[in-house]
């Protein structure tokens, strides 16, 4: 038996060795010290053979622990059975960027019971349990580590089974198992890897279900150990198609594609295929490419643009070109960019198909006419034919009415002819050429009156067999009716009109036009955007040439004098954002001594949409003795005659109506409202208003427009609490109050708004104006934008104006709405609004 005994520690001399890496030579590079190595260790007083070693090296990274008895470890702290008496030699290396060092002890071991080594080892996984790859992901078992207390470091032992195949789907195990010398087994440790695999817009994408989904001569599903996949053997040569497998999806024009698939063959040397996307009727326009198979199986991947359009379209595998087998399995098609660009282009979202080709380029770039505008400009290198083309997701159809596409195009040259092709479609190209005949900003007309086909592509040539260099502009390119007259339009020469509703259906149209400098023109034109907004095949069109007076515009005198209590109710759609329209209602002939109403200010937010308005005249002079004309002047914001227009800009009018007080009869789909300025409604609902009352003493809530004017918080005037908003014009300006986005996911199409604040101030005439605009805010910008009318009137005491409107039906207001509180003022001499706003509230519901 053995006796107990003190165990003797005999501390050998630490030899410190070390390696040095210099990281460059240049003074300003930092040079990383190697670690200090160092350790202590304690022995177990009850077997004398247990030794625990702590580690106490100093910036180390890795360890490698040599125990003396042709052991090992790689632990920070291992622990060490020693099974026999004697003197060991323990050496710990610790490492790291900078080098190693090492430092030893020497450990006497005096056993004082019996050691069996009954302990198994132990098993850890380097890296994650569970590891999820997409199918074709490279994969590398991160490995394990195994230690054992009386034999060390035992990894180079581990037997791992089981093996993951990154290119089959499915859930595999991988084991790891070891032993030490004494036979003592390490409870097994296993990893799971997941090979997932996405098939994308097909159906039995992995041939599972058979041959469901597929066709083509090429098909025959075989199965073996368990998986299915396409078997097709190639045994004469020919064309790429002869032989083929295929699936039926809908592809769209532009969009991008990712194909991916699995593919071997039985050919030594290896053998080609074509794979890609196409359609699978006439005329079989496809995208694809080679791909080259071996007889190891491999996951090829490659991304293809559709240049056609059709829910007849395909995954291609054309595969008769060569001889020889070719499995295919797991097919898989991504779409991995949708393709939005459809008629009408407007440029706006900055996202178009275009694809410039020849030498030419093409982007989306701010008019350089309206800095609030976004145009496409195509540059042409003056290479012949070259352009650009639109990828279409959806195709333009010319099998109905609607055969004319017209387009705003700015070019530096006079007489720079156009040509317009539409391709990839159920017909044969079809193309048109214009010229433009001037400078500048212009509209062209291509009239593809003889098309009746459906086409996905639509191709610009700008001076195609000519060498014309330079930067051309794009905009507006709409599809709308041919123009040249039938049973609801006019088929003769305009007319003025004598009565209203001008419906524009007819020949009665506004046909009086004035201007000093510049051009303006009135035509009867197809509706340029169908919707539901405004659904009628003809409309007026208005061109105000660049460099034209801003004062110029349209003017029609009708028969009967009209109703000053009435209220003037239309549609407009313009080329610009923000336009504003200035209204005004005259005596035609002028008595002398006859007064008219102050002119009336509309905002026209959102560009190349109709946006439907009412325009409301009030402080009609008593001298008055009958008003008959009806005044337009497209974008003149403040009515200074010296000023010229900076660009081309197209507007059209629509549907003038005279409609009983103004919002109160609602407007069916488009919304409806009563009139402004009552107080007798009481307070409800739910108010989404956010700091009305301005009781913050900041800007909370509220974004605040100078636009030459003044808007800001005033603390010396509120009706009620410390705080008010102050609006106060400086010559033409229109400084404005808003509330923006407010009530997202709470407002909803249908609901009823209501707009209450309390106001004071004064209006000095003429041409000053107090505003209320009520926005729907969309995912695209506005959905309706709504002009309260009558606006509200201020004056000396503190009055309250309301406003009730009703969402559309089929408004987006996924983003909430937007109200503006505007002063506007004219470029009338002496005209001036001052007001305070205060208690904003904005009921849903009331």
């Amino acid at each position: 038996m053995i006796r107990n005994k003190n165990i003797t520690l005999v501390l050998s001399t630490i030899l410190l060795g070390a390696i040095f890496i210099l990281v460059g030579c240049a003074e300003d590079e930092m040079i990383i010290q190697p670690p200090t190595a160092g350790f202590t260790f304690s022995i177990d007083e009850e077997t004398g053979g247990i030794v625990t070693f702590t580690n106490i090296s100093e910036d180390a990274e890795t360890f490698q622990w040599d125990f003396g008895d042709g052991t090992f470890s790689t632990l920070s702290n291992p622990r060490k059975v020693y099974m026999e008496d004697g003197s060991y030699e323990v050496s710990l290396t610790a490492t790291n960027a900078g080098g190693s060092t090492e430092t030893s002890q020497t450990v006497t071991i005096e056993l004082i019971v019996v050691i069996t080594d009954n302990d198994p080892p132990v098993i850890a996984l380097e890296g994650e349990a569970n590891i999820e790859l997409e199918i074709g992901d490279e994969f590398t078992d991160p490995g394990a580590t195994a230690n054992d207390e009386v034999d060390g470091d035992l990894t180079e032992n581990i037997e791992v089974t089981g093996e993951v195949n990154p290119l089959q789907p499915g859930e595999y195990v991988l084991a790891y198992n070891v032993a030490d010398e004494a036979g003592n087994e390490a409870e097994e440790v296993t990893r799971t890897v997941t090979v997932n695999y996405d098939q994308g817009i097909l159906t039995n994408g992995d041939f599972e279900e058979g041959d469901a989904g597929w066709i083509g001569n090429g098909l025959e599903v075989r199965e073996e150990g368990g998986n299915q996949f396409s078997f097709t053997n190639v045994t004469t040569a020919g064309n790429p198609f002869d032989v083929n497998v295929s699936q039926v999806v809908p592809i769209r024009a532009g969009s991008e594609y990712r194909l991916s698939f699995n593919a071997v063959t039985d050919v030594e040397d290896g053998r080609t295929i074509l794979a890609g996307i196409g359609l699978n009727e006439d005329p079989f326009t496809n995208v694809t490419e080679e791909f080259e198979l071996t007889t190891d199986e491999q996951r090829f991947s490659a991304e293809f643009t559709a240049n056609f359009d059709s829910d007849n379209s395909r995954v291609i595998f054309d595969m008769g070109a060569e001889v020889g087998v070719v499995v295919l399995d797991n097919v898989s098609l991504e779409l991995i960019s949708e393709n939005t660009t459809a008629l009408p282009i407007t440029f706006e979202n900055g996202e178009v198909q275009a694809s410039p080709f020849n030498g030419a380029a093409f982007e989306v770039v701010t008019d350089p006419t309206n800095s609030d505008n976004n145009v496409g400009k195509l540059t042409n290198s003056g290479a012949e034919f070259e352009g650009v083309t639109f990828s279409l997701a959806t195709p333009v159809d010319f099998g109905g009415d609607n055969k004319l596409i017209t387009m705003r195009f700015n070019t530096p040259t006079a007489g720079t002819p156009v040509l317009m092709k539409f391709e990839g479609g159920s017909s044969d190209p079809v193309e048109v050429g214009v010229e433009a005949t001037d400078e500048g900003w212009q509209d062209l007309t291509f009239d593809f009156n003889a098309a009746s086909g459906s086409y996905s592509q639509l191709t610009l040539f700008v001076d195609g067999p000519g060498t014309a260099a330079g930067d051309f502009y794009i905009d507006d390119i709409i599809q709308t009716t041919d123009s040249s007259g039938g049973e609801s339009g006019c088929e003769g020469e305009p007319i003025a009109a004598t009565s209203f509703p001008v419906t524009f259906e007819t020949c009665e149209s506004f046909v009086n036009t004035f201007f000093g400098e510049g051009s303006l023109t009135t035509e009867l034109a197809p509706n340029p955007s169908i919707s539901d907004v405004n659904s009628s095949e003809n409309s007026l069109k208005v061109v105000k040439a660049e460099g034209t007076n801003r004062w110029a515009g349209l003017q029609n005198a009708f028969a009967e004098n009209i109703d000053p209590n009435k209220t003037f109710r239309l549609k407009v759609y313009s080329s610009k954002p923000d336009a504003v329209m200035r209204f005004e209602l005259n005596s035609d002939p002028q008595p002398t001594g006859s007064g008219n109403p102050p002119p009336q200010f509309q905002t026209i937010g959102p560009a190349n949409t109709w946006v439907e308005i009412e325009v409301k005249f009030t402080d009609v002079p008593d001298t008055n003795t009958g008003l008959n004309q009806l005044v337009i002047k497209p974008d003149n914001p403040d009515g200074t005659d010296g000023e010229l227009t900076s660009s081309t800009e197209t507007y059209y009018f629509d549907d003038i109506t005279l409609i009983d007080g103004g919002n109160g009869d609602g407007g069916d789909d488009n919304g409806g409202g009563d009139d402004g300025g009552g107080d007798d409604e009481t307070d409800s609902g739910t108010d989404i208003a956010i700091n009305g009352d301005f009781e913050t003493g900041d800007e909370t809530g509220w974004i605040l427009f100078q636009n030459g004017g003044l808007a800001e918080l005033d603390n010396t005037d509120n009706n009620g609490g410390s705080w008010s908003g102050k609006l106060a014009t400086n010559g033409p300006s229109n400084p404005a109050f808003k509330q923006e986005r407010i009530g997202g996911g709470t407002v909803n199409p249908g609901d009823e708004v209501r707009i209450r604040f309390d106001h004071k101030g004064v209006i000095v005439p003429p041409g000053g104006i107090f505003n209320v605009l009520l926005f729907g805010e969309g995912a695209d910008g506005a959905s309706f934008t709504h002009v309260f009318n009558p606006a509200p009137t201020p004056e000396e005491g503190w009055t309250t104006f309301t406003g009730s409107f009703t969402i559309p039906e089929d408004a987006d207001v996924s983003n909430g709405l937007s109200v503006l509180i505007e002063a506007v003022c004219g470029g009338d001499a002496g005209c001036s609004v001052e007001a305070n706003i205060d208690n904003v509230r904005i009921f849903l519901n009331p």
